[in-house]
């Protein structure tokens, strides 16, 4: 069984969810936790 490796989604606080999922994307991540998905969260 293997191990997934996501990667928090707060990179750019106050920025949209889809400029931080593109930039996690950007460095090879496939997944993210987006369990609170507001501005800044």
């Amino acid at each position: 069984m293997g191990i997934k490796v996501g990667c928090f989604a707060l990179i750019d606080p106050f920025s949209a969810l889809e400029h931080q999922l593109d930039r996690i994307r950007d460095w090879g991540f496939k997944y993210a936790d987006v369990a609170d998905s507001t501005d800044g969260s």
